[in-house]
């Protein structure tokens, strides 16, 4: 292909706009050769890769707080033996060291988790010796808040119960301690007039089928509901189960 003075040079591709994975394209001007890393903008590739402004690049292209990131790096030490990314999550944050992986295409990458509290991280690559703050650029980047998937639902039951005895809910899931017989406090209902106690268990995600029933502890003594388990699809929003009479 030939490019003439004063001509733009526009490649275009098929990836989706949230993939950010290298993408490298060599390219001969005249007696010089380059290699261009591509990112996508709108429909159109562009030369991203430049030294001067930012030799990092991250995919997924948005960082989710407690979501897996991958880095790629080809900046001032791409050429090491060995790279270190230090990162951290805030500015008060203790910092933690990383071994980057060195590419088949030249460019190093390292995979990092920000907390559930992150609003952003903040980072370099040092071999050691010298540092690289992203080509001396704002070695930092926004994450975004997890979307909260989890959904609580409010379990009643009535129960007549003795003086040191409570109502436990228990069942299939670690949130309903996977059919423990020892107290727990996260399964412990809360006793209301008349005598109904109810329990709010926060389960991750909605949409799952779940077992349970509920059981009497205290003065050395454990009874279980007697029947069968009750069975219940978590809906999607937060809720409310009325399971009746203990039995």
């Amino acid at each position: 292909m030939l490019v003439k003075p004063g001509q733009n040079l526009q490649l275009k591709t098929t990836a989706p706009i949230t993939d950010h994975t290298v993408k490298l394209v060599h390219i001969t001007l005249g007696s010089s050769a380059y290699v261009w890393k591509l990112a996508t903008s709108g429909a159109i590739c562009r030369d991203a890769y430049c030294p001067s402004i930012t030799p990092l690049d991250y995919t997924p292209s948005v960082i989710t707080a407690g979501k897996p990131v991958t880095l790629f790096y080809l900046g001032s030490l791409a050429n090491s033996a060995a790279l270190t990314l230090r990162w951290g999550y805030s500015e008060s944050s203790p910092l933690t060291d990383i071994a980057m992986i060195r590419r088949d295409d030249g460019f190093w990458s390292a995979t990092i988790t920000p907390p559930p509290m992150a609003t952003r991280i903040h980072f370099l690559v040092t071999d050691g010796i010298n540092v690289d703050t992203n080509g001396g650029g704002n070695g930092s980047l926004p994450v975004v808040p997890a979307v909260d998937t989890s959904v609580t639902i409010t379990f009643k039951v009535m129960a007549n119960t003795l003086p040191g005895e409570s109502v436990y809910i228990v069942g299939n899931r670690p949130e309903l301690g996977n059919w423990s017989t020892s107290p727990d406090s996260a399964r412990q209902c809360t006793a209301n007039a008349g005598s109904q106690w109810t329990c709010s268990i926060r389960f991750p995600v909605g949409g799952l089928t779940i077992e349970y029933k509920y059981q009497k502890i205290g003065n050395g003594m454990l009874t279980w509901e007697s029947g069968g388990n009750y069975t219940y699809l978590l809906p999607n929003a937060n809720a409310e189960v009325d399971n009746g009479t203990f039995r």
